[in-house]
């Protein structure tokens, strides 16, 4: 399933999605290559940072060994945001951000 900014929801050609009223499934055919996956990972921002801090240095490197570790969830990609969002903690415009950088 694939979404543009044309064409939202499009099903794959070679990709099988099953649905019934309570589950879903999906079948990867391994067999056929379609893409590859270079890795998973998650958004960090103000309020995490700020909560990992407030932490013993033990736990600290427990979360992010958890975090980053293959015995963990392994996490190869990391994406920050940048100017305000849901998760800042103070209000930041993009406008004033730009004077103050310039």
């Amino acid at each position: 399933m694939t979404s543009t900014e044309k064409e939202p929801w499009l099903n794959q050609p070679g990709v099988e999605i099953r649905n019934n009223k309570n589950d879903a499934e999906i079948i990867i055919n391994t067999a056929k290559t379609q893409q590859t996956i270079t890795g998973f990972g998650t958004c960090f921002n103000e309020q995490g940072w700020v909560l990992l801090n407030s932490l013993n240095s033990k736990d600290r490197k427990n979360i992010i060994k958890e975090l980053f570790a293959q015995g963990g969830a392994n996490f190869t990609i990391c994406r920050m945001p940048i100017g305000a969002n849901d998760f800042s903690l103070i209000c930041i415009r993009i406008t004033k951000l730009m004077v103050i950088l310039i």
